[in-house]
């Protein structure tokens, strides 16, 4: 019996696997233990290079920093009780 060890990404019911399983036939009945991994840490970076700068080019961006800057002048603060146990 061949036994293949393969990583994947779940996706609801469906594992994408990260390489081709050429040791067994395509069809072939088989059966799966799922559990999670650890990442790698150059895994991580290379998830955090992906994301970082994702919105750059987003041309909605500009309009929300605004609406936050013109919210952040509207707030008037709030009083705060030092002596408040809370």
């Amino acid at each position: 019996m061949v036994q293949v060890t393969a990583n994947g990404i779940l996706h609801g019911d469906r594992v994408d696997l990260e390489r081709s399983v050429h040791e067994l036939p395509d069809g072939a009945r088989v059966s799966i233990t799922i559990s999670p991994r650890e990442l790698t840490l150059d895994e991580k970076r290379k998830i955090a290079d992906e994301l970082c700068g994702a919105w750059a080019d987003d041309p909605s961006i500009p309009g929300i920093f605004e609406e936050i800057f013109r919210d952040r002048r509207k707030s008037i603060g709030r009083d705060i009780d030092f002596d408040d146990p809370s």
